[in-house]
């Protein structure tokens, strides 16, 4: 699902200029979500399981209408 995000990756290891995807972090050999409503960074895994907002906002701007 997020590979679309992986190519948006800068050099830095988050995607900068999107608003949504701004919550995305690459740390080397994951991608981690900061997720806003549990103050936290966590595994895309961990916010998919919660169901996050921000989590959600990810998936919405990633797939679009395909949910």
């Amino acid at each position: 699902k997020l590979k679309a995000a992986f190519n948006a990756f800068t050099v830095s290891g988050v995607v900068h200029g999107d608003p949504v995807l701004h919550n995305l972090l690459w740390d080397g050999n994951q991608v981690m979500v900061i997720d806003w409503d549990c103050s936290e960074i966590t595994t895309i895994e961990e916010a998919s399981e919660r169901n996050s907002a921000d989590y959600r906002a990810i998936e919405k701007r990633l797939l679009g209408d395909s949910l």
